[in-house]
């Protein structure tokens, strides 16, 4: 916002053998951001830990001395993978070497798909680069014919802890979570949309997405089979959302949310007392983690961190449970029924459910301006 480049940092560049300085922009979007002039960010899927990660370098102080993390003022999420999401191992991410890839596995051949892309990009148009590759050197222009032969056979960038299919693991999930990356800023406002598009399975503890997307949004129907499917159990090292947990059944689970702190509006408890609280088997598991938008379960759609360690209260699907006051350090969580990763965003199809859902967010963030004045 204030910069014109970015800075991956020294260490970061070198231990991933990269440039350290990313695309450079004439103007900074907002040069007087600060602290008197904090932000509103929004993030949708990726969007939403990358925003999180920035906060918690504000938090750090890896920009300078005068950075601060009430410079989010507020971060509203939708269909974020806070805390990983099974559908990156089952497209190719090994399950029990992340972040190795399956060869000619589905994320296999992304992956030599967008090498192709970043070999041959001076002579593509900019808009094709969406990875911003700059800083990795991988063009025609930058390594040899052999050398693009190589990546194509083993990509050092696909197969790094230093890209996205990494990030969301579980593994790099708890690794964040280890160093409380996530613990709500007392100074910023906290909302997060879970969406999801299937229903659960009469008399049974599985979930299926609504069959009409079988015909609308094939992939994302049959990814969110695989994920109401997979095997969560089989992820090495054990994920920490299933540790100290009996496989067998004869131990009940924790709540889902800890936190029983009454919400402001009385709907809050029903969810964070363990609306989702079941009994674990091999084959079993809570709802949330087998509810999902098709990319994400509903679980990591919530907010980073376990509830117990974070400060959350939980709305679940019904259209007159929703926060009514915004309350700084604290994730306000609402679930959407019949949506999908791409409902709402990022394609803009003018669907009463965009109309409504853009009309409420901006509702909500003029709430927030009105008790940020009032504090002030």
């Amino acid at each position: 916002m204030s910069v014109y480049s970015v800075d991956y940092g020294e260490q970061h560049s070198k231990a991933h053998r990269h440039g350290r300085y990313g695309y450079k922009h004439r103007n900074g979007l907002y040069p007087q951001w600060s602290r008197d002039n904090p932000l509103h960010f929004f993030g949708h899927s990726m969007g939403g830990p990358t925003i999180i990660k920035l906060q918690y370098l504000l938090k750090q102080g890896y920009f300078g001395g005068r950075d601060h993390p009430d410079m989010i003022l507020s971060v509203t999420t939708i269909s974020s993978p806070f805390r990983g999401t099974p559908i990156v191992y089952t497209l190719g991410e090994h399950i029990d070497a992340a972040p190795a890839v399956r060869p000619w596995s589905i994320g296999d051949l992304i992956a030599k798909a967008v090498h192709i892309i970043v070999y041959l990009k001076p002579i593509l148009p900019e808009s094709l680069d969406i990875w911003h590759s700059e800083s990795r050197s991988l063009s025609f222009h930058e390594i040899p014919f052999s050398g693009f032969l190589r990546e194509l056979r083993k990509s050092s960038w696909a197969t790094s802890r230093d890209a996205a299919p990494f990030d969301v693991t579980f593994m790099a999930a708890d690794e964040r979570e280890a160093k409380m990356e996530g613990k709500p800023n007392p100074g910023t406002f906290y909302r997060s949309f879970a969406a999801l598009m299937t229903r659960k399975d009469a008399g049974r503890n599985t979930h299926t997405p609504v069959f009409k997307y079988s015909i609308s949004v094939l992939p994302m129907y049959l990814m969110s089979r695989l994920i109401a499917r997979f095997d969560l159990s089989s992820v090495l090292p054990v994920p920490s959302f299933l540790q100290g947990r009996d496989l067998s059944g004869d131990t009940c689970i924790d709540c889902a949310c800890a936190d029983t702190e009454h919400s402001v509006n009385g709907y809050g408890p029903s969810v964070e007392q363990g609306l989702y609280t079941r009994r674990l088997s091999p084959l079993e598991l809570g709802d949330e983690y087998r509810a999902n938008d098709g990319v994400v379960p509903v679980f990591s759609q919530w907010h980073p961190l376990p509830c117990r360690m974070t400060r959350c209260r939980h709305y679940p699907v019904d259209r007159y449970s929703k926060p009514s006051v915004p309350e700084p350090g604290v994730w306000q969580t609402q679930e959407v029924a019949d949506a999908t990763h791409a409902s709402v965003v990022p394609l803009w199809l003018s669907t009463p459910r965009q109309k409504l859902f853009w009309t409420e967010a901006g509702d909500w963030l003029r709430k927030i301006d009105g008790v940020e004045g009032l504090r002030k």
